[in-house]
C-alpha cells in the first residue's frame, strides 16, 4: 500500500532515520511508478534528500515537483494514483513546503538568483495566508546564506506575538545574535520576550536551558525555580536545578538542595544517582556509598 510506505517514510524521517525513510519511498515508487507525478510524494522525497544533505538529488526532485500542474496552479486537481483506493492529501501547506524547500536548496547551492525568483513568487502567492510566516522564515534563512545577517534579523523581527511561529522565530533570532554577532545580551532578550508573551512552564524551561547553553547557571536556576513553582512534580526540572547548581561550583549549596529534596521525596532515584556522582567528583566516597545504600533500601521498601 503506497500510503503506508509514505507514512512510514515520514515517521522515519522525523525520527532522523533517513536511510529507512529513503527505503520506504523507494518501496512506494516500486508499487506505483505514477507516484512521481504526485506532488506530495515528491515533497516527501525532497525532505528526505535534504535531511541526508543530498543537495543535487533534492534539487532534481524539487525542480520536477515545482513544474507539476498542481504546484504551478493551486486550482488544478491532483492526479489519482494508479490504485484508486488511496490518495495522498495535498493542499496549501504542502504546496508552500515545495516552494520553501526549493528556495532552501537553491540557497544551499549558492544559486541565489533562482532562489530569489521563487521567493518573489512565494511572497505573492502566500501573502495573507497561514503560510506567509513560513515564507518570512525562509527569507531569513536565505538572507543568512547570502551573508546578510541584518536582513535575516529584520525578517524574524516582523513575526509578532500571537503568531504560531513566534517562538521559533525568536529562537532563530537569538541564535543569530549569539552565533553571528556574539551578542549575549540580545540573545537573552529574545528568550525574555518569549516569556513576556507566554510565561508557561515550557517557556521558563526553554529560557533556563538557553542560559545554561551560554554558561550562565546562576541566572538559569532562577527560571528553573519559577518553572518548579508552576509544576513541582516535574522530575526532569528537579534534576536540572541540581545540575545547574553543580555548574555554579557552589557544591555545598548543591548538596544541600539534593539532600533536602530527597528527604522530601525519597523515591527520586535519579536524583540519588546525581548526588552520589557529585560526592564521587568531590572524592567524598563514604557519602557516595551512603547515598547509594539509602537508594537500595528505599527501592526495597518501595517494592
Amino acid at each position: 500500500m503506497v500510503e503506508a510506505h509514505i507514512l512510514a517514510a515520514v515517521i522515519n524521517s522525523e525520527c532522523g532515520n533517513t536511510k529507512a525513510s529513503n527505503i520506504n519511498l523507494q518501496q512506494a515508487f516500486a508499487q506505483d511508478f505514477s507516484i512521481r507525478e504526485n506532488p506530495v510524494f515528491m515533497l516527501m522525497r525532497s525532505e528526505v534528500e535534504i535531511k541526508s544533505e543530498l543537495w543535487d538529488d533534492a534539487l532534481k526532485t524539487l525542480e520536477a515537483a515545482y513544474k507539476l500542474p498542481q504546484v504551478q496552479d493551486p486550482t488544478a486537481d491532483v492526479p489519482q494514483l494508479s490504485n484508486k483506493k488511496y490518495s495522498l492529501p495535498y493542499g496549501q501547506e504542502e504546496r508552500a513546503r515545495i516552494f520553501m524547500n526549493l528556495i532552501k536548496v537553491y540557497a544551499e547551492l549558492k544559486e541565489f538568483d533562482k532562489a530569489k525568483k521563487v521567493m518573489s513568487r512565494a511572497i505573492s502567492e502566500f501573502q495573507g495566508t497561514p503560510e506567509e510566516v513560513k515564507v518570512m522564515l525562509t527569507q531569513s534563512d536565505m538572507a543568512l546564506k547570502m551573508g546578510d545577517v541584518k536582513k535575516a534579523l529584520a525578517m524574524l523581527k516582523k513575526i509578532q506575538p500571537g503568531n504560531i511561529s513566534f517562538i521559533e522565530a525568536k529562537k532563530k533570532q537569538a541564535q543569530l545574535y549569539l552565533d553571528e554577532l556574539k551578542d549575549r545580551m540580545n540573545y537573552k532578550r529574545c528568550y525574555l520576550e518569549i516569556l513576556d508573551t507566554d510565561p508557561s512552564v515550557d517557556n521558563f524551561k526553554l529560557t533556563a536551558q538557553a542560559l545554561m547553553d551560554i554558561q550562565e547557571p546562576e541566572e538559569a536556576i532562577q527560571y528553573y525555580e519559577k518553572a518548579l513553582e508552576k509544576d513541582a512534580d516535574d522530575i526532569v526540572l528537579v534534576r536540572e536545578v541540581g545540575k545547574a547548581l553543580v555548574m555554579t561550583h557552589d557544591y555545598n549549596r548543591a548538596i544541600k538542595y539534593y539532600e533536602q529534596t530527597l528527604q522530601d521525596d525519597p523515591k527520586l532515584f535519579d536524583l540519588r544517582i546525581d548526588l552520589a556522582e557529585l560526592y564521587i567528583k568531590l572524592k567524598a566516597y563514604d557519602d557516595s556509598r551512603r547515598v547509594l545504600i539509602e537508594a537500595l533500601k528505599t527501592l526495597k521498601d518501595f517494592k
